[in-house]
């Protein structure tokens, strides 16, 4: 039967490809008793988006509006993604910080550029390339009196302590996609602490987060039970609240395998905010773009000879024939 210890970070060297054998009982006798909240995601898992009515234009698939910070390229890498993977439209939108590195930069020709967040939008990302001397607070702002757009937040937005007040009251959740080292800034923003420590430090480290990362995700979810939370790493883990058959709330972990090193490089990140948006532009769920997402994102990463070569823009083209098989 399969075992979580399997799918840690540190296991993934050891482990390799890791098949299961029929003994002749039950893998649920030790599956579902044990670890009934966790999920292994498997490329059969992948629902991609598919256009199967012809009286259509560009508002009927979504319209991501992505914050400009201080390094454009990270947000035009997820304007761009968001595009490739299905989103209707897609627009830049300026911000202070950024005026002069956009001046310098060449807007790729099949997004928008605006100076305010367009009207009717149906998700906004935040924090890819935003630096850590902005201010998003009219960004927040607009999400509080626009509880219907959806977002994805991502790395530097989780430095920031004006998200909290955020996660506690939207209602519709949001997607957040930190790394570890942006998860120990994120627990340490919501408060969440150690409660004993040899070293006299109550905050969890990045190396706390990676060894602890399935036992803190579960208590940051517990405190913010609409969030969907994405911790990135060698398997890549997604967590959240969900009803189970019972209609009772509970933990659920799901555990993607499928990705590999050739992701360990810069904008790869920004590309799986860009792919998360564009499903929820689509009219995915919180939990189902996300999840999809990063199924892509990983199958798109073995989809290359020498896997020391994935640049982010290359990531984006790979998507165009990914399917499960």
């Amino acid at each position: 039967a399969l075992k979580f210890a399997f799918y840690t970070d540190s296991a993934k060297d050891i482990t390799g490809t890791i098949f299961t054998e029929n003994l002749g009982i039950s893998q649920k006798r030790f599956e579902e008793k044990s670890e009934s909240f966790i999920k292994l995601l498997e490329k059969s898992d992948l629902v991609l988006p598919e256009r199967t009515k012809n009286n259509v234009h560009k508002g009927t698939f979504g319209h991501t509006a992505v914050i400009l910070g201080e390094k454009v390229g990270a947000a035009a890498l997820a304007g761009t993604s968001a595009l490739s993977f299905g989103c209707g439209l897609v627009t830049l939108v300026e911000s202070e910080s950024n005026k002069k590195a956009a001046s310098k930069f060449k807007i790729p020709l099949s997004l928008m550029l605006s100076q305010e967040i367009p009207e009717k939008i149906s998700c906004l990302i935040l924090g890819p390339g935003f630096g850590r001397n902005g201010n998003p607070q009219k960004y927040l702002d607009f999400l509080k009196s626009h509880p219907e757009v959806k977002a994805v937040f991502d790395a530097d937005i989780f430095y920031y302590p004006q998200i909290l007040e955020l996660l506690k009251i939207r209602p519709n959740g949001i997607i957040l996609t930190p790394h570890p080292k942006e998860f120990s800034s994120l627990l340490k923003i919501a408060k969440i602490k150690k409660t004993s420590s040899e070293n006299n430090s109550d905050i969890f480290s990045v190396e706390d987060c990676i060894k602890f990362k399935t036992e803190l995700m579960e208590i940051f979810c517990r405190e913010f039970p609409d969030v969907i939370l994405h911790v990135k790493g060698a398997n890549s883990m997604t967590g959240t609240f969900c009803k189970d058959a019972n209609d009772t709330w509970n933990f659920r972990l799901f555990v993607n395998s499928e990705g590999k090193p050739s992701l360990s490089n810069a904008g790869s990140g920004d590309v799986l905010s860009g792919f998360t948006a564009a499903l929820l532009s689509q009219g995915y769920n919180n939990l189902s773009s996300r999840l999809n997402a990063t199924l892509s994102h990983a199958i798109c990463s073995s989809k290359i000879k020498n896997n020391f070569a994935l640049t982010p823009e290359r990531l984006v083209n790979l998507v165009e024939n990914i399917s499960f098989k």
